[in-house]
């Protein structure tokens, strides 16, 4: 079980990677600074939203998304981009409101990528942590770093650190970390790009029983069929096992695992207007039978940019 601080392990690969990255670039002339935004609306439904187990009534809620985002460059030739985003969720049911800020550096190259995103979560919905519904403050760090280091393969690095600290139930704030790896094929252009990757994530909770270690492995397709098209399907096998030690605890010895299916569809209509769609579907198995539910997300919406 991970208990040192996950914090300082993430920001000093995502500072190496920059630190990197700017040594072997040569520096840009300093020119005008360029700026680019864009505003997203969605409209999503869930229809299942407090994972009600298997035979249970399900409760539909509707999110409504409101994004904004804005990116800085000090010249188009710089492979430095400094953004920051902001996000308003509104839900149905008479749920509360969330919103989210964050700020992130990236460097991008034609063999480069790396990427390095601080986000505050305010009111975020959380099920995991308790089997209930509640809401979590979170501060998280994500680090990303790919290389394409040969015309047809590209290998990325990712990092995550989050603190989720919870407004109702006590004992469930948390430290989660992760770490991972994903080798993608470029060598058939950009119609069809598989990946797989694996992650392991280990929770540090509050409430020992809560503790687990975490296992996601994916399989990943994109794809850019006709010009202005951005096609992305993903699956998903993610298994936890609990760490708890004493026998009495109710998660003794529990595993959980989730298969997740998402499909997203993105059109440019115009240079200023592109449209999207969302669906995830997930069925959750586990040895608690409360938790065995299936839930399915979908969504549509629209972006505007400047």
């Amino acid at each position: 079980m991970i208990r040192s601080r996950p914090f300082a392990p993430v920001l000093a690969l995502g500072a190496a990677v920059l630190s990197a990255a700017a040594a072997s670039a040569q520096p840009p002339p300093w020119t005008e600074v360029t700026f680019a935004s864009e505003l997203r609306v969605n409209a999503f439904r869930y229809d299942n939203f407090f994972q009600a187990p298997s035979g249970q009534p399900k409760i539909e809620v509707n999110l409504t998304r409101v994004e904004g985002r804005v990116r800085a460059k000090t010249s188009d030739a710089s492979p430095f981009e400094l953004y920051a985003r902001g996000r308003f969720d509104h839900y149905s049911e008479g749920l509360d409101e969330a919103w989210a800020v964050g700020t992130g550096l990236r460097y991008d190259t034609d063999a480069h990528d790396a990427d390095v995103f601080l986000h505050y979560e305010k009111d975020r919905p959380v099920f995991d942590v308790g089997d209930e519904f509640d809401r979590a403050d979170v501060l998280g760090i994500d680090g990303q770093y790919s290389w394409r280091f040969v015309d047809d393969w590209e290998a990325t690095a990712l990092g995550e650190w989050r603190r989720e600290e919870f407004n109702r139930t006590t004992g469930k704030d948390n430290d989660f970390v992760s770490g991972g790896a994903a080798l993608r094929y470029r060598g058939w252009g950009y119609v069809f790009s598989p990946e797989v990757g694996i992650e392991l994530a280990n929770r540090d909770t509050n409430d020992p029983n809560e503790d687990m270690d975490q296992r996601d492995v994916w399989i990943k397709v994109r794809s850019i069929p006709v010009e202005g098209v951005y096609l992305s399907l993903r699956y998903r096998m993610r298994h936890r096992d609990y760490s708890v030690g004493d026998p009495a605890a109710s998660n003794f010895d529990r595993e959980d695992d989730r298969d997740d299916w998402t499909l997203s569809a993105d059109y440019q209509v115009l240079d200023w207007l592109g449209l999207n769609a969302y669906v995830s579907y997930e069925d959750a198995d586990s040895t608690k039978a409360s938790r065995i539910f299936e839930t399915t997300l979908a969504g549509i919406g629209a972006s505007f940019g400047w």
